[in-house]
């Protein structure tokens, strides 16, 4: 954890976004080692972290003065929690209720980055979390009933949609010929 807050403060100096930075460290380490140990997201920790970015979005807003970002954080947050909700309620079994909570936090952290970070980070969550799923399935030779945490995935889909999602969707846009 104090290698990544480091990395957080060498990155982006000491700026509005910073303590939101460190927030998302802080609960990507806890909550994935807890997710990882006993497949829960316990339900203080995630409101919590929801508490903790409605902070940090709010005190980075004021401080840019851009209420834009405040109301972009916001649909993200909706957006992303509704997503994960739907999903729950479509296959429960696919997905915990801990994840659907989870979800509004991260999608207001990445939206309020940007909607190329809010997009890329929402898929690459899918992403990570099906390429675990599949050496699961290939290390212990199960096709069905394989169950991984998936509260790490959805973190390293953040953190992949805040350090790559405007290259990742540049370059999506100039391979469809859309940028």
């Amino acid at each position: 954890m104090g290698v990544a807050f480091a990395l957080c403060v060498w990155v982006t100096g000491v700026s509005p976004e910073l303590p939101l930075l460190l927030s998302v460290v802080f609960f990507t380490v806890v909550l994935s080692a807890i997710d990882l140990e006993v497949r829960r997201l316990p339900n203080t920790l995630t409101a919590a972290f929801a508490l903790a970015t409605l902070v940090c979005i709010a005190l980075a807003s004021w401080l840019h003065g851009d209420t834009g970002a405040l109301l972009r954080a916001s649909i993200g947050a909706l957006g992303l929690g509704a997503f994960y909700l739907m999903a729950w309620l479509v296959i429960p079994k696919g997905m915990g209720l801990g994840d659907v909570k989870l979800a509004p936090s991260l999608g207001a952290v990445l939206a309020w980055f940007g909607w190329p970070q809010f997009f890329v980070g929402a898929i690459a969550a899918f992403f990570w979390g099906s390429i675990v799923g599949l050496v699961v399935m290939a290390t212990t030779r199960r096709r069905h009933g394989v169950a991984i945490p998936f509260g790490p995935w959805m973190f390293a889909g953040t953190w992949t949609g805040l350090v790559a999602g405007v290259p990742v969707t540049n370059w999506y846009l100039g391979v469809a010929g859309l940028s």
